[in-house]
């Protein structure tokens, strides 16, 4: 079978496992991690990456999107010939040890672009969580609501942009919409974007609430003019 490096415990074949009775079970295979043929010595798994211990070097793999996200050459002031890995997860910190000396190095910031690699992957609920800063969250709702519209999603697609602040501009959303003729999906932006203001915008909030009876007006007269009345 094919070489897995997983989330700890033995497996048949020579690759390691997550183990039974986890929730979310996943296999990263051997093969883009190693070179060819080659197994790591001892693995040790973080909340986002797996560590991955081979005689000459260590690589850290991201979980999400099985990306080899660092390497660490094992020279200078190594000695010794590497044994295993083992995790202190209360510290943050994983050793290294050999048959001369017992290394160690800190996890910092794990988590800071993990809102990338979900959204790279189109989870976007779990990219949102992770997203730290206003362009970032902002980035991630204009890929989404552009997913939602190339697959003629239009009212989703308002939902979406409502929580955009910043680009595109308001104007710029509307006009998505009426460019291709979506009123419903312009109905739908218009009033998401109105439950979402302050008092202090009371200015805009006038314009948006004119703008949506003047849509209810040409709704109902298109309404009696197909019925006849």
């Amino acid at each position: 079978p094919e070489d897995k490096a997983g989330a700890g415990g033995s497996r048949a074949g020579g690759g390691i496992d997550i183990g039974e009775g986890l929730e979310e079970k996943a296999l990263l295979s051997y093969e883009g991690v190693g070179e060819a043929g080659e197994r790591p010595l001892s693995v040790a798994v973080t909340e986002y990456h797996f560590i991955l211990l081979f005689e000459g070097r260590v690589r850290i793999v991201n979980r999400i999107n099985e990306k080899v996200a660092h390497e660490e050459v094992l020279e200078g002031n190594f000695r010794g010939k590497p044994l295993g890995l083992c995790r202190d997860e209360s510290a943050q910190v994983c050793y290294l040890y050999s048959t001369e000396g017992l290394y160690s190095f800190e996890i910092r910031n794990e988590g800071q672009n993990i809102w990338r690699n979900y959204l790279d992957k189109g989870l976007y609920e779990p990219a949102l969580s992770f997203a730290r800063t206003v362009d970032q969250r902002n980035h991630i709702y204009n890929k989404k609501a552009a997913r939602e519209l190339s697959h003629g999603r239009y009212v989703e697609a308002a939902r979406v942009y409502s929580n955009v602040c910043g680009q595109p501009s308001f104007e710029e959303i509307c006009l998505k919409f009426i460019e291709v003729g979506q009123f419903a999906g312009l109905q739908t932006f218009l009033q998401e974007r109105l439950k979402k203001m302050s008092q202090q915008e009371r200015t805009q909030a006038t314009m948006i609430s004119t703008w949506l009876t003047e849509i209810y007006l040409d709704a109902i007269n298109e309404a009696n003019v197909k019925h006849g009345k």
